[in-house]
């Protein structure tokens, strides 16, 4: 793997784990973040925690590497497209809009808010053909090109079966996934409904557990055939 040095690149956004940087208006380099390294005298403490840190970022750029070679195979027009998988610095990606910045500037008709969840359902379903969970389904892995939706950020996902990262030892709180302890379509399916949610009233929903049960709150598009 060949390094293409990137100087003085526009920092766009970015997680715990990684930034994404403007490399031109087509593309977005995604690269783990970087920690500045203990010094000799620091506490085992600290030194624990950035080789604890640099390892977890390193394995998520890893894993979502894997996850994109996968869907390289099996491309679909709502999920985010990978430009180059084989430089150390990260991975490069078509650059588009987020769509939770275009939400902050317009309220899109329900008609074009219908397609959206359209598009994301789509995403979904060709990813959980593959049996892989996306796991961190949010508004900001959701970006958006004109009107169309595609599904981006694959760092958590992971096949069918396995922990799920959201999961809460706290008995009145629930994670993005639900209280499910492993991943699946529903986790995905239950973290969607958060992401219509959120979209239809711009708000998150507050997910808690009463008596061993979610207690969901109640969303109305205000079309009554829809919210009968």
């Amino acid at each position: 793997m060949l390094v293409q040095i990137q100087k003085d690149l526009e920092r766009l956004d970015g997680g715990s784990s990684a930034y994404i940087y403007a490399v031109n208006d087509q593309v977005v380099l995604k690269s783990p973040v970087t920690f500045v390294p203990p010094t000799d005298d620091s506490s085992q403490m600290t030194q624990y925690e950035y080789a604890l840190d640099a390892v977890c970022h390193h394995e998520d750029i890893a894993n979502e590497r894997i996850i994109l070679k996968r869907l390289e195979r099996t491309p679909h027009a709502n999920i985010l497209q990978a430009i180059s998988l084989e430089h150390p610095e990260g991975i490069y990606l078509r650059r588009h809009t987020p769509l939770s910045t275009r939400l902050q500037t317009e309220k899109a008709p329900q008609s074009i808010r219908i397609a959206w969840y359209r598009d994301m359902l789509r995403a979904l379903v060709h990813l959980h053909k593959l049996e892989i969970a996306h796991a961190d389904v949010r508004l900001d892995n959701f970006p958006c090109h004109s009107d169309a939706i595609v599904l981006c950020d694959f760092c958590c996902s992971r096949p069918f079966g396995q922990d799920n990262p959201s999961a809460t030892s706290l008995s009145e709180s629930l994670g993005v996934n639900g209280p499910a302890q492993t991943v699946s379509d529903i986790t995905d399916r239950f973290a969607l409904a958060s992401v219509m949610f959120e979209i239809e009233t711009g708000t998150k929903p507050d997910l808690t557990l009463v008596n061993n049960h979610p207690e969901l709150p109640v969303v109305r598009t205000g079309n009554r055939i829809l919210d009968s």
